[in-house]
């Protein structure tokens, strides 16, 4: 039952896209000095942004990052960070 003087909310729709956040264009870096390869970021990133060739970390697909954080929240070094 519509309460009296109230207003009808307008209908949005949404598109739901495989990459569901904001992309600025910043990308992750990773730290030589502080990366231990413990592949954390390479096991938690949902796109593969990341890969562990030969016992080293490298980003290999920046393009594919959602700036989602996730392997900065996973990494226990701190040596991922964002950038341009």
């Amino acid at each position: 039952m519509p309460v009296e003087g109230a207003t009808r909310a307008p209908l949005i729709v949404l598109h739901f896209s495989p990459k569901p956040f904001i992309i600025t264009g910043v990308r992750p870096y990773i730290s030589e000095d502080l990366c231990a390869k413990c592949g954390e970021c390479v096991d938690t990133c949902p796109y593969e942004v990341f890969r562990d060739e030969d016992g080293a970390i490298v980003v290999t697909a920046p393009e594919d990052c959602i700036e989602c954080t996730a392997c900065i929240d996973a990494c226990p070094h701190d040596a991922i960070f964002m950038g341009d």
